[in-house]
């Protein structure tokens, strides 16, 4: 299945978000949580994630907002993996994202950097989230 038309729009990146939360204790400590991951465009947002029948959604979001259970000392935070992921810091167009119909399906994202084509794939299968690579 290939959302391009229904989520990226003019599919010009911006941004990828993970989202996550800073320990509250005497040393603040970032914890990245790959659960979901956020495409940021120029008019929107769209989140994926694995939903609880362990299919890979994709939805627009309106921001991030804390979606998990923290402790009172802790804060919600979030991190761009834009660079970490797509493995430069130029803009990007992205030209398809492609996921099978299945469960725990791995997600292929097409972009293009400057007309070259390339490629990065998560994979849903960790139990920590997503995990990513590509070339």
């Amino acid at each position: 299945m290939d959302i391009l038309k229904e989520f990226i729009g003019d599919g010009i990146l911006q941004d990828i978000i993970i989202s996550g939360y800073i320990d509250g204790g005497a040393i603040p400590v970032f914890h990245p949580l790959y659960d979901r991951i956020y495409f940021v465009f120029s008019d929107r947002m769209v989140e994926m994630k694995v939903n609880d029948d362990s299919y890979v959604v994709f939805g627009l979001v309106s921001g991030l907002e804390c979606w998990l259970d923290i402790d009172e000392d802790d804060k919600f935070a979030q991190m761009s993996i834009y660079n970490l992921v797509l493995k430069t810091e130029q803009n990007v167009t992205l030209d398809s994202i492609e996921c099978e119909n299945e469960i725990l399906a791995n997600v292929t994202v097409n972009f293009s950097e400057g007309g070259i084509a390339r490629r990065v794939v998560f994979n849903p299968k960790n139990f920590f989230g997503f995990t990513f690579g590509g070339s």
